[in-house]
């Protein structure tokens, strides 16, 4: 089966190469950077194991993906509207669309601009880049994609192609309760950018945790206000989640080893895009739940604050400077606010 990927960043590397050590034909839209280094990709899993590309097709020109049968879409938030700009014309209405992105609504906007079945995915663990050529899972999970009757025969396809490549795989019928999950769990990724801590520092520190906690229960809210029941992405249900996160540093580590077993190297892809100068997807994590608890009226400060520092790092680096991280204490000072 012919699987393009559009988005070359840690996750589309990571599945792209993946797929391709498992003996399916992948295209891969992609930087310069990554078609220099296309045939010798590694994808390094959780328990340490490597796969290598094989085939794996990567080229700049939007051309590559022209005909595939299926696309996963691993792009930025604010990238999806040149995704479909880009895809229109080179997908037929057969091919299946997979958004594997952060956020609430890419799918949607993918399904309603292209031809074809365009449905919601999410990657509910970590991947970093571990060098040019090299990535590496970085947190235990798996991948869920919401299911699609239009779709169900190459839909059955590509799961059946994942899981040969090692992925673990759900298909379900709710996945906006799994999407608003994901989220939750994603609004660490705006501490980590706020106080530039890796994953796993931020998730040890018990200010950078106490803000984790009090965002994620502030989404929660907004989620209940709008009658979406998030799906935890762990054994743990989400609902205990912030109150777990609350607890001194002993029995987190202790009792929530899950929650905090991040490599040691592995960083937000939000703290990523700072580091490398680029614009975040603060707005579509963070900034999703702001917006929609100014618009339910619902208080937000925590949120708000890691939203404000971040654009503040942002706003730092459009000037040439460097972004100034807050010490944790401080973040949680503003939060509380």
């Amino acid at each position: 089966m012919d699987i393009g990927i559009f988005g070359a960043g840690a996750i589309g590397c990571f599945l792209g190469t993946r797929l391709s050590a498992a003996g399916e034909a992948v295209r891969l839209l992609a930087r310069p950077d990554v078609v220099a280094v296309a045939d010798r990709l590694e994808a390094t899993d959780h328990a340490g194991h490597v796969a290598r590309s094989s085939g794996l097709v990567a080229s700049e020109d939007p051309d590559v993906l022209r005909g595939v049968a299926v696309c996963l879409v691993t792009v930025k938030s604010q990238d999806t509207a040149a995704a479909v700009e880009t895809l229109a014309s080179r997908l037929g209405p057969d091919a299946l669309v997979v958004s594997f992105q952060n956020g609430l609504d890419n799918a949607k906007k993918l399904d309603a601009g292209l031809a074809g079945p365009a449905v919601q995915g999410i990657v509910t663990y970590n991947v970093y880049r571990d060098g040019p050529a090299a990535t590496r899972q970085a947190t235990m999970g798996k991948l869920v994609i919401g299911r699609d009757k239009r779709a169900a025969a190459i839909q059955d396809r590509l799961v059946r192609a994942l899981r040969r490549a090692g992925e673990r795989v759900d298909v379900v019928d709710d996945i906006e309760g799994e999407v608003a999950g994901k989220l939750l769990i994603n609004l660490n990724n705006g501490v980590c950018a706020a106080t530039g801590l890796p994953i796993a520092a931020a998730l040890r520190d018990r200010d950078a945790r106490t803000v984790f906690a009090d965002c994620m229960a502030e989404g929660a809210r907004v989620f209940a206000a709008e009658g979406v029941t998030p799906v935890s992405p762990y054994a743990v249900p989400i609902r205990v989640i912030p109150t777990a996160l609350r607890l001194p540093n002993g029995i987190v580590l202790r009792i929530a080893k899950g929650l905090v077993a991040a490599h040691p190297s592995a960083k937000s892809s939000t703290l990523q895009d700072l580091e490398r100068g680029r614009k975040t997807e603060i707005g579509d994590l963070n900034g999703a739940v702001v917006e929609r608890a100014r618009r339910l009226g619902i208080a937000c400060p925590a949120n708000t604050a890691v939203v404000d520092a971040v654009r503040e790092h942002e706003a730092a680096i459009e000037r040439g400077e460097a972004p100034r991280f807050l010490a944790a204490a401080t973040l949680r000072r503003r939060a509380q606010k």
